[in-house]
């Protein structure tokens, strides 16, 4: 996605951390669901970006997270990752607002363009997407070795 057109935005409620802040993370894994197990390992892998990061939360009027999400910065690209939406605040533009202040900070920062990764069965992420111009440019699986 090209950032050229992408708008200035009004930030209230939205938090901003350039390092692996616990608050960030903490809200991350609850909205996940995510495990003691994983959370080890994201926490590890997190930790060890060295590009520059924005960790946004955004919040509602009460300061209740309802969506978070990362941007990497790498050369003229951000890389959106980590992005979800509180399941109570879902189909209400929160994921729109965060990722559209995930890429102003990419392109105040000298992004010029934007991607990120989706699994291809999250419709509504898909749908999402598509709606704010990302497009499919090719498709991608992980590798897990098996025990022996």
């Amino acid at each position: 996605m090209n950032l050229a057109e992408t708008e200035s935005l009004n930030e209230i409620n939205v938090i901003k951390y350039d390092h692996l802040h616990d608050h960030w993370f903490h809200d991350f894994c609850l909205l996940s669901k995510m495990n003691d197990h994983d959370q080890s390992i994201l926490k590890k892998m997190l930790g060890n970006i060295i590009q520059k990061k924005c960790f946004m939360l955004l919040t509602d009027e009460g300061g209740t997270v309802t969506a978070c999400g990362l941007g990497v910065l790498e050369d003229e690209y951000i890389g959106l990752y980590n992005i979800i939406t509180h399941e109570n605040f879902r189909n209400q533009g929160n994921g729109a607002i965060l990722i559209r202040n995930l890429l102003h900070w990419g392109k105040e920062n000298g992004a010029k363009n934007a991607y990120l990764q989706v699994i291809k069965t999250n419709a509504p992420a898909l749908s999402l997407y598509g709606k704010l111009g990302f497009e499919e440019k090719y498709k991608y699986w992980y590798r897990i070795k098996t025990k022996e």
